[in-house]
């Protein structure tokens, strides 16, 4: 028996052993992800915040805006917005346009873009019209936790007012913060 036990002994410790450690995660949340990577080739990103902008020289506007982003590559998106305004001056933008990221594949996302659309306008006291707006951005994206991201950008908006012989520059420096989800 002993001689058997002493064979059996030395089977088992010379097999190989066939379960080893599992690799280590960076654990850094409840959900056990590993770390966020950034936007990357494919990726959508969806988010919804608020904008204020300011509209030609002494009125601003504040909107509830949702945007929307698809990574054609790792650097470049195509991007649309559409704004609602709820104070102050009457502008609704819907834009769409492209957008550059400086450092794809990393949890903080510098980007700058420009976009092209139309913004619906009722300045005080005049006619509602549709007019051509322009955008250019910069900002900055960070990607925490799970698939959710914050979003911070400053920009300025060119619109201008032309209706029944009245021309207003209804341009004007813009800043967003937005909270979102990619997948």
């Amino acid at each position: 028996m002993s001689g058997c036990t002493a064979v059996l002994a030395v089977l088992i410790g010379a097999a190989p052993v066939a379960h080893a450690d599992p690799a280590r995660t960076n654990n850094w949340n409840q959900w056990d992800d590993n770390g966020r990577d950034g936007v990357m080739e494919g990726e959508t990103k969806l988010a919804l915040g608020v904008d204020y902008a300011r509209v030609g020289a002494s009125d601003h506007t504040t909107r509830l805006a949702l945007e929307i982003e698809h990574l054609l590559r790792n650097r470049w998106g195509v991007v649309g917005t559409a704004a609602l305004p709820v104070e102050g001056t009457w502008l609704a933008p819907a834009s769409l346009g492209l957008r550059f990221h400086f450092v794809p594949k990393f949890p903080l996302d510098p980007f700058v873009g420009v976009a092209g659309g139309v913004a619906w306008m009722a300045p005080h006291g005049l006619t509602a019209t549709a007019a051509p707006l322009g955008e250019a951005r910069a900002g900055l994206a960070y990607y925490y936790f799970g698939l959710f991201f914050v979003q911070l950008e400053g920009g300025y908006d060119f619109a201008r007012y032309g209706r029944d012989g009245v021309e207003l520059n209804r341009s004007g420096a813009s800043f967003a913060g937005r909270l979102g989800v990619y997948f």
